[in-house]
């Protein structure tokens, strides 16, 4: 699968004014492809069964899960669990990804991802 993002070195603040490339997302497999460009309100996707691209909508975000901060908030407040990026189980994959990575580069070849 190849995933790229976009964002380096653009000619307009992307925050501000979306930049050409589009900064976001583009995700190939072996059974179609995902586009999710920053701030859009639909991701595109192509399948093999559906070879013609179409749009799906994006999910709306409501508080308090709108944001990081409004999401920690609730969860200290609520004492429910956190979700989504602030999940520590997810955290942690996060970071056994990048610290694959790191020992990949250094090591010049393909690593297990590590424990």
């Amino acid at each position: 699968m190849y995933s790229g993002q976009v964002c380096w070195g653009t000619f307009t603040d992307p925050w501000v004014t979306q930049p050409q490339p589009k900064c976001g997302f583009v995700l190939v497999g072996s059974e179609g492809t995902l586009s999710s460009y920053d701030y859009e309100p639909v991701v595109r996707l192509q399948t093999r069964a559906r070879r013609e691209t179409h749009e799906v909508p994006v999910d709306t975000l409501h508080p308090p899960h709108d944001n990081p901060v409004n999401h920690f908030l609730h969860v200290l407040e609520t004492g429910e669990d956190p979700i989504g990026p602030l999940d520590p189980a997810l955290c942690r994959v996060g970071q056994q990804i990048v610290d694959s990575a790191v020992l990949s580069a250094r090591e010049k070849r393909t690593v297990r991802l590590v424990s």
